[in-house]
């Protein structure tokens, strides 16, 4: 489908209401109609640009900030991304499933996890080419996990600082949130490019109905239930603009006003600006995958902050307690009251990272004459068993990324 996004942009209400008005946006529409792009070119452009930056024979990373308020697609056009730079890496559909249950990330203790698990695969096959070792990786609401807090978490921030040294690693991060001013300074300064998003409400007397309509049936198989519906843009800027616009961002949270974001002047007019809504069907089955695993990060999250009330780096010592039993699953279990025929050990070596494990069942926790603590656990309370049974098939998807015998 062919769409002229110059005149679908003068339709949009964010031109036709505000930035009419602005001479410089007049200047634009004029003489710069080349930054008006085709969401499926310029999507495919842009991945086969990040694979030919993480695939150079020098080694590089490259870090994509999605931004925009909640319900503008951040999560569908990050893992469209992630699909697009998956396929030129070579990867085929089938694989592309699989490796989405590893690489999507939404919980904080997964982030390390993940970046451990890259770093042990690079480590154990020596004779993989750029292509092999280049991988992109979405951080979904990444102010769960980037949040400005980990400038004081010593363990993140060592984490942080060798993620940015170690560029051979050729990893690209998706990122998306809605907080840009949540997310650590450290963070920020990595990012190469971000993409503002925001929604255009239109009734079904618009002039882009029909183009609506025809989109909506290719994400939902079905017709629109509604008079009202939304077309979703995208504002591309560059990495010479990135840090101006999130100086601004910082500063005052207008996310939710594309009239103010978009108008920061001249100097800071989008690079491109494309209708994003007409290229989110791309995403397909995988973003059936992805709502999967967020139920699934929702979840745990619940379960561990909420329910169970284990704290900071104690959650890692239950994802560790929750593998193995996955790994014995259902043989573990003595009955359906979380009872275990073989208990469990696990390691600690810090007090915070014990801090609430005893809520999850009964459990024992040792001290040892070198200060570490040695966890063991004989029973586990059934909501962590119906937890399992619940979520055991993503559980086992994930295995991977805690079956490995090397950490950073």
């Amino acid at each position: 489908m062919e769409l002229d996004t110059l005149e679908l942009f003068k339709y949009s209400q964010v031109y036709g209401k505000h930035l009419v008005k602005r001479d410089y946006w007049q200047e634009t529409l004029k003489k710069h109609l080349e930054i008006f792009v085709d969401p499926y070119s310029f999507i495919d452009d842009i991945a086969k640009q990040i694979v030919e930056l993480t695939t150079d024979d020098i080694a590089q990373d490259y870090w994509l900030l999605i931004l925009g308020y909640p319900g503008t697609g951040k999560s569908s056009l990050s893992i469209v991304f992630y699909k697009k730079i998956m396929e030129k890496l070579g990867y085929t559909d089938e694989e592309i499933m699989d490796w989405a249950y590893k690489d999507i990330i939404y919980l904080l203790q997964d982030y390390p996890t993940r970046i451990a698990y890259h770093n042990y695969l690079i480590k154990n096959h020596p004779e993989w080419t750029p292509y092999q070792i280049a991988h992109p990786i979405v951080l979904d609401e990444a102010h769960n996990i980037f949040d400005i807090y980990i400038d004081r978490s010593r363990e993140v921030t060592e984490l942080l600082q060798y993620v940015y040294e170690i560029r051979e690693w050729r990893l690209t991060h998706v990122v998306n949130t809605q907080y840009p001013n949540q997310l650590a300074r450290r963070v920020q300064q990595r990012f190469k490019a971000i993409i503002y998003l925001w929604n255009e409400v239109i009734k079904d007397t618009h002039p882009l109905w029909d183009l609506y309509r025809e989109e909506y049936k290719k994400l939902f198989d079905k017709e629109p239930s509604h008079s009202k519906g939304y077309i979703s843009w995208a504002a591309f800027y560059k990495s010479e603009k990135v840090p101006f616009l999130l100086e601004y961002l910082n500063k005052s949270y207008t996310i939710d006003h594309p009239e103010l974001v978009l108008d920061r002047g001249k100097k800071l007019v989008p690079d491109f600006i494309f209708p994003h809504f007409f290229i989110l069907h791309e995403s397909g089955d995988l973003y059936k995958i992805y709502k999967i695993i967020k139920d699934f990060g929702y979840t745990t999250k619940s379960l561990m902050r909420d329910i169970l009330k284990i704290k900071g780096s104690a959650r890692s010592t239950f994802i560790e307690i929750l593998t193995k039993l996955v790994e014995g699953y259902p043989f573990i279990f003595k009955d359906d009251f979380g009872n275990l025929n073989t208990p469990i050990n696990v390691k600690a070596t810090r007090e915070s990272q014990i801090l609430g494990i005893e809520n999850i069942g009964n459990v024992s926790i040792e001290k040892r004459n070198d200060k570490t603590y040695l966890i063991k656990v004989t029973k586990v309370k059934p909501i962590i068993l119906n937890y399992i049974n619940r979520y055991y098939d993503v559980l086992v998807k994930r295995m991977p990324l805690f079956n490995i015998t090397e950490t950073l």
